[in-house]
């Protein structure tokens, strides 16, 4: 599982999510225990190969890039994607960036 992104949160310091080949997991740190904890988000059915991601400001939503060019939204509450973007660029996101307060994605 090769990892191509990852993100800290912007309000942890003890999280950050992770976007590999075929799969997106949220890692955890515990200082106290020294311990490291990994969960994988649930896709369902969806199969892609994801390249980036960024976060919310409030890391409430994750946004992934793949390279089919949409881009797949997650809940971290629920550990679960939400939904997939309808438009596709056709070759593929390489970058996302979360622009705050506009709810705006810039994609690359």
């Amino acid at each position: 599982m090769a990892t191509n992104a990852i993100k800290f949160f912007n309000n942890s310091d003890t999280s950050l999510i992770a976007a590999h080949s075929s799969s997106v997991c949220l890692w955890t740190f515990d200082v106290d225990k020294r311990n490291i904890y990994k969960e994988k988000f649930n896709l369902g059915n969806l199969k892609r190969e994801f390249t980036c991601i960024t976060l919310n400001e409030d890391d409430s939503l994750a946004y992934t890039g793949t390279r089919t060019g949409d881009v797949v939204f997650f809940d971290m509450k629920n550990k679960r994607y939400n939904y997939a973007s309808q438009m596709k660029l056709k070759n593929g996101i390489k970058c996302l960036s979360y622009i705050g307060k506009t709810q705006n994605t810039d994609l690359g």
